[in-house]
């Protein structure tokens, strides 16, 4: 399916999949406008954050191209890769795990700021 980029009323852009091409009848009522097609939300994702005014980037095939050059040296564009590869279940797991951890991270800055912490480990004690 491929890509694109939608500017919301707010004036940000959010990433979307769409089997047809964004017109006014069918996306209007979410978006102001709309760019792509990309074929993959690698490329999407990184137009969005580096694309915007770069002179190296003419086409979507640029960005493609670029996006997967810069996941080689960028974590964040290696992070978009490595969800494009995975399925759906297991991003949810991910996004899950990574939730959980935010919220653990927050307790321990709570914690920082002479708050007590309040986690409840699920772990199991081995005798040693």
């Amino acid at each position: 399916m491929p890509y694109y980029l939608g500017k919301r009323p707010q004036g940000d852009w959010v990433l979307f999949g769409s089997p047809c091409t964004p017109t006014r009848e069918t996306h209007g009522h979410l978006y102001a406008c709309a760019q792509g097609p990309f074929r993959s939300s690698l490329a999407a994702r990184w137009f969005n954050r580096y694309g915007w005014g770069n002179p190296h980037v003419c086409t979507v095939a640029d960005a493609e191209r670029l996006a997967r050059e810069a996941a080689m040296e960028n974590p964040i564009v290696e992070q978009w890769l490595f969800e494009e590869t995975i399925t759906a279940q297991e991003r949810e797991e991910l996004y899950a795990f990574e939730a959980y951890e935010q919220g653990v991270d927050r307790l321990v800055e709570h914690d920082r700021r002479g708050q007590p912490i309040l986690i409840q480990a699920d772990a199991e004690l081995i005798p040693a």
